[in-house]
């Protein structure tokens, strides 16, 4: 037997503030993604119509419908942070270069 989606309603403040990221278009497009995607969710369209419509794969899907209902409305806008490589400037080779420039 198949399980039924959990659908994501969305309180007005969550709505206002996403449609706020929509429309400004001054955040980071993968944000303004994200907030397309959470609104069209939120308007009760399925997983195949969000996905066209905001341009997401299917794992994008379930992932931003996952960390919403899992962690809230900051954790499903924000990337979570990369390991990369170290910083090879550190804070004290930083202050060090800035007092040679200064001087």
């Amino acid at each position: 037997m198949a399980r039924l989606a959990k659908p994501v309603c969305l309180p007005a403040s969550d709505v206002s503030r996403l449609r706020a990221i929509v429309k400004k278009g001054t955040h980071k497009s993968r944000k303004i993604t994200r907030a397309q995607a959470l609104l069209l969710m939120g308007e009760g369209q399925s997983a195949a119509q969000v996905q066209a419509s905001a341009g997401i794969s299917d794992s994008q899907y379930h992932r931003i419908k996952r960390r919403y209902l899992a962690e809230g409305l900051d954790r499903a806008l924000e990337e979570r942070p990369r390991s990369g490589q170290p910083r090879k400037v550190t804070a004290t080779l930083e202050a060090r270069i800035t007092s040679l420039a200064c001087s």
